[in-house]
């Protein structure tokens, strides 16, 4: 297929602004980012897009935004740094998640069932969970509530999570040296087995769960042996089983995104030094798909979002040096045939 990308201008705040997470609804889309303002501090950034492109809007501070959803112009999501925003249609408002006090997280995953059902998956660590547990939290309209979750491991996080119903929803992330699945059917979340051979590093960063018997996972792994070489993975959910699928070879790479509109699933991440890589799926197989590049800069995607129009959004940032990194977006217009 012929990629045609349209670089789109992001207002820059700073000499280091990153976009790291889009959504996209029927009207507006948004793009969500940090300005880096010392060691460990993050300025948080929101930005909206309309016919006249790309424009600020003020937010509260709550550091990096990872992940966002857009139910309604008036009613958009976003989490990261352990915080929730939510947008009204006016304003965004603050609202805090259930993070144990005393505990630090990073909330990555987002997702909506029914009227009011929100999900939020990320990891929580601190002095009483040494190296991290994952974390699922549910917002039922008033607030948000921590989920127990199985005992999966004494290091482990969740970076993804979809939902088909209120008692039909997917997570995923990782273990040390292994993938992990977890599923909510309405009483309990049970741990499913996956079946990536292990490595180094194995973990799943997405899930898109289309229906009760199609969910689609993606993420990377570092074989054993390999040095620090990732492999993007992707494995699919018949309703009885995981089966791998085949991201053809190439190129190192990652998968650290799904996002599905207009008939078409596609993944995005990085690839070999640090520039843009995308696939789209057709099935059991995934093709890939010419990223958009720029020369004499690195470029790393973070995120994606589907247009209105069918589009894909990418977002992410570019760098010529580690003294200035600015926000980037762009547009692929030609997506190609719409996949199986």
């Amino acid at each position: 297929m012929t990629a045609e990308w349209a670089v789109e201008r992001v207002p820059q705040v700073g000499q280091q602004s990153i976009l790291q997470a889009a959504a996209a609804g029927r009207g507006d889309a948004w793009a969500f980012g940090i300005s880096v303002q010392g060691a460990d501090r993050f300025g948080t950034l929101v930005f909206r897009r309309r016919d006249q492109g790309w424009r600020r809007l003020a937010a509260p501070p709550i550091g990096r935004v990872n992940r966002a959803i857009v139910i309604s112009d008036a009613d958009v999501w976003a989490v990261g740094d352990g915080e929730s925003l939510h947008w009204d249609g006016l304003r965004w408002h603050q609202i805090r998640t259930a993070v144990p006090a005393g505990l630090s997280s990073q909330l990555f995953g987002l997702a909506r069932s029914g009227d009011d059902g929100i999900w939020a998956a990320g990891y929580a660590s601190g002095p009483a969970a040494a190296g991290g547990q994952g974390t699922v939290q549910r917002w039922d309209g008033r607030t948000w509530t921590a989920m127990a979750l199985p005992d999966v491991a004494g290091e482990w996080g969740l970076a993804g999570i979809s939902a088909v119903a209120d008692d039909d929803v997917w997570a995923v992330g990782r273990a040390p040296g292994r993938a992990i699945a977890l599923h909510w059917d309405g009483r309990d979340w049970d741990q499913v087995p996956v079946p990536i051979p292990e490595g180094r590093a194995v973990e799943l960063r997405d899930v898109i769960a289309v229906a009760g018997d199609d969910v689609v996972a993606g993420g990377w792994r570092v074989p054993a042996g390999n040095g620090w070489t990732r492999e993007p993975i992707a494995i699919r959910w018949n309703g009885t089983a995981w089966s791998p699928a085949v991201i053809p070879d190439g190129q190192p790479a990652t998968v650290s995104q799904l996002v599905q509109g207009n008939g078409r699933l596609w993944g995005i991440g990085s690839g070999r030094d640090d520039t843009g890589y995308v696939v789209r799926s057709s099935g059991l197989t995934w093709e890939p798909v010419p990223g958009p590049r720029l020369p004499g800069g690195r470029l790393t995607l973070h995120s994606a979002a589907v247009l209105p129009g069918g589009q894909l959004l990418v977002v992410g940032a570019t760098s010529a040096s580690s003294d200035s990194i600015l926000p980037f977006a762009a547009v692929l217009s030609e997506a190609g045939e719409r996949s199986g």
